[in-house]
């Protein structure tokens, strides 16, 4: 938990400063918020409790999803 901030308003925050971050949303709860942000967004979203390997796949998959994106627009 961070004070005065939740995890949604960081990335909004975030994202208008560096719109092409890639984003990982990390939680021990089911936030409605927090899983309609990811739904809304180019976000993805790992659940507590996890192990390494699955955090790594998630960061993986959405590094690979950042660099396809950026291959196709350099093309286009």
């Amino acid at each position: 938990m961070m004070p005065k901030m939740r995890g949604p308003e960081f990335v909004r925050r975030a994202l208008s400063l560096v719109p092409d971050a890639a984003v990982v949303f990390m939680s021990g709860y089911s936030e409605d918020d927090v899983l309609a942000e990811v739904k809304r967004s180019d976000c993805s979203s790992i659940s507590k409790p996890f192990t390494i390997e699955q955090l790594l796949r998630v960061v993986r998959q959405k590094l690979d999803e950042k660099a396809k994106r950026s291959r196709s627009e350099q093309s286009a």
